[in-house]
């Protein structure tokens, strides 16, 4: 994993999947995301929106482990998933549109986790909220420079999907 930041703004980031031997990623003055192959194919990488009844959620956690919103929001999908690992080759998921949202508990935001998956996410459209007294609240993560605590759920989802949740617009 790694991100080129240019005054907080990730101008480019590229993601490799060891187990897919696929590179996720887009280059300074690029509109789109590609994933490249171990075949030397490349394919822009798209979203197709679904109804979320018909989509998984995909955590890192048991749902217990999550908030109350956090949970009330995994009964609106049709299931979830529980997956740990690298979080680039975890996030891919959601990037290839295996599953149909991310969902993280409070943890460490590092420099060289947050900044590949916050710069792809953001260039292939995927918006982050947080959990707030009245539902769930737009968030802009941050690029951090070094490790800080995130002290709340963050929940990763693509835009045109929002609507589907009653989530305001970003």
């Amino acid at each position: 994993m790694l991100a080129l930041v240019e005054q907080g703004q990730v101008t480019s980031a590229y993601i490799g999947d060891v187990n897919t031997h696929e590179i996720y990623g887009y280059r300074p003055g690029s509109r789109s995301v590609h994933r490249i192959s171990e075949y030397e194919t490349s394919e822009q990488l798209t979203h197709v929106s679904r109804p979320i009844g018909e989509q998984y959620a995909l955590l890192r956690d048991p749902p217990e482990a999550y908030s109350p919103a956090s949970r009330a929001l995994l009964a609106r999908f049709k299931s979830y998933e529980v997956e740990g690992g690298s979080i680039g080759i975890w996030l891919a998921r959601l990037w290839k549109r295996e599953v149909g949202a991310a969902l993280l508990l409070p943890g460490m935001e590092t420099p060289w986790d947050t900044a590949p998956i916050i710069g792809i996410s953001k260039m292939l459209g995927y918006r982050f909220y947080r959990p707030a007294a009245s539902g769930w609240t737009s968030y802009e993560p941050v690029v951090v420079e070094r490790t800080l605590r995130r002290d709340h759920d963050l929940l990763i989802i693509h835009e045109v999907d929002c609507s589907g949740l009653g989530f305001p617009p970003p």
